[in-house]
């Protein structure tokens, strides 16, 4: 197995992070602190990217590349911005 990158290591962090919101306290798994001052912006949300990206999939499963999966969130944002609350439940549903 590759040894994982940083952004690599953090977006699992934060997917552990974002994974224990659905799971009983006893069934959640440890996630380290994030040092702010050690990783670079881009780094952080690209990590917090692919940490939602690795969600979505595990709660659909779906597997998309990143660029699909920014092009549901960009529906998602449209939708919800022009307030089309129907599209947007749909969606979120599928």
């Amino acid at each position: 197995m590759k040894k994982l990158n940083k952004t690599e290591e953090t977006a699992i962090n934060v997917y552990s992070a974002l994974a224990n919101l659905f799971c009983d306290e006893e069934e959640q798994e440890p996630v380290q602190k994030i040092d702010i001052a050690s990783i670079e912006g881009n780094e952080l949300f690209t990590a917090i990217l692919l940490a939602h990206k690795m969600l979505f999939e595990k709660l659909t499963i779906t597997n998309e590349d990143a660029i699909s999966f920014t092009h549901i969130l960009n529906r998602l944002a449209v939708q919800y911005v022009i307030g089309d609350r129907d599209c947007y439940d749909k969606e979120i549903n599928k």
